[in-house]
């Protein structure tokens, strides 16, 4: 059975000494018919508690807009029939 790890650049070589293999095509390193994973434990992310923004720590993350700054509003007017369609002073 083959298992995807997430192995950081700088642990690369660990991961090949131990016998992880790189996939070209998919850009990541994987094991496959392993019959002891614990060498490989911090690399498969199921079992490390991995998540994708931790792959590249110097990477800045994009700061999340509190929710009252996200929200987008519409102006009010005081027309009931007016749609949008044409500013209300034409």
């Amino acid at each position: 059975m083959r298992v995807n790890l997430a192995v950081p650049f700088s642990e690369k070589d660990d991961a090949k000494r131990k016998g992880a293999r790189w996939d070209a095509a998919r850009k990541t390193w994987y094991i496959e018919n392993v019959d002891d994973v614990g060498a490989f434990r911090k690399w498969i992310p199921a079992l490390a508690g991995w998540h994708p923004a931790l792959a590249n720590p110097k990477k800045k993350r994009r700061k999340h807009l509190a929710p009252e700054k996200s929200r987008i509003t519409m102006p009010q007017h005081s027309d009931p029939l007016y749609c949008g369609a044409a500013p209300p002073w034409d």
